[in-house]
């Protein structure tokens, strides 16, 4: 018998074999096809290790509202935050900064911001903003760079060091402590 290859001759063994060999090609090519359609996996990075609701946490905090978000006053400054923006309003009516938020954690107490345009001082330029909340609940702020060339360099910026923010650890100075403001501003 003739096989499928041009100028072999094969026995009724050899066609049996040929016609398994067949068979799982077109079964390894309906499995190729099959895989092929499906759509890629997404990396995550998970690596397996973590919890099985892991993904599903991560996928929740990053849709949670900025945890500081509200009125805030530190003695020198009134503070409105939100998800998109921190403005510092001097008390005396000196001067009011806004910070554009372009991303933050809530897990790590940090917010990376964009200053303003309109910003007398470091306009356009980026601020890392580092925050905890203390023993007692009480909510501090560092901004840890109001500098910075771009959002990279923001973010890369190291932390401030939160081991007593009272005493320091905000470059070179202490942190500012936040006191939730009242309806009435005060």
């Amino acid at each position: 018998m003739v096989g499928s290859t041009p100028g072999v001759v094969l026995s009724a063994s050899d066609d049996e074999t040929e016609k398994k060999m067949k068979a799982n090609t077109l079964a390894l090519l309906t499995l190729f096809g099959f895989l092929a359609a499906c759509p890629a996996p997404k990396d995550t990075g998970d690596t397996g290790e973590a919890d099985a609701d892991a993904d599903a946490d991560a996928d929740a905090d990053a849709d949670a509202d900025l945890l500081i978000g509200g009125e805030w006053t530190d003695g020198w400054a009134n503070h409105t935050i939100d998800n998109g923006g921190w403005t510092m309003a001097a008390i005396d009516g000196s001067s009011t900064s806004l910070f554009n938020i372009t991303q933050y954690e809530n897990d790590f107490g940090v917010v990376i911001a964009q200053n303003n345009s309109a910003n007398a001082w470091n306009a356009d330029l980026w601020s890392r903003f580092d925050w905890i909340f203390d023993g007692t609940g009480a909510l501090w702020y560092c901004q840890t760079i109001y500098d910075a060339a771009n959002e990279t360099a923001a973010v890369d910026t190291p932390a401030a060091t939160s081991n007593d923010p009272a005493a320091g650890g905000c470059s070179g100075f202490a942190w500012s402590a936040m006191t939730a403001m009242t309806p009435d501003g005060s």
